[in-house]
């Protein structure tokens, strides 16, 4: 099985090809490549990327899928517990700095 085929199997909605080699290629994995146990992590973090692209995408249904706002927030929900998974901050969500006047 190719990374690209891993890819498509675990998020299991219809993206075209180039938005999933995109998003592979963003985590360092080549689509054509044999997938191997030990690209697990790079995967998960590609498959909690691409939900958060579909996420910010409009109400949507296309092939008996539907994402709809009432859906989202559990899609995003899993995406993030990836991130915490491996310790890595959510680089899609915007991180709150303060500064003290004193």
């Amino acid at each position: 099985m190719t990374n690209l085929a891993a890819i498509k199997a675990k998020l299991n909605f219809p993206l075209s090809d180039d938005a999933y080699s995109l998003a592979l290629l963003d985590r360092g994995l080549v689509s054509a490549s044999t997938y191997a146990v030990t690209d697990k992590r790079s995967l998960e973090l590609t498959w909690a990327d691409l939900v958060y692209t579909l996420a910010s995408t409009p109400n949507t249904t296309e092939g008996g899928y539907s994402i709809s706002f009432s859906n989202r927030g559990d899609l995003l929900k899993a995406a993030d517990g990836v991130y915490l998974k491996y310790g890595i901050r959510n680089p899609l969500r915007p991180i709150a700095t303060f500064k003290s006047k004193f």
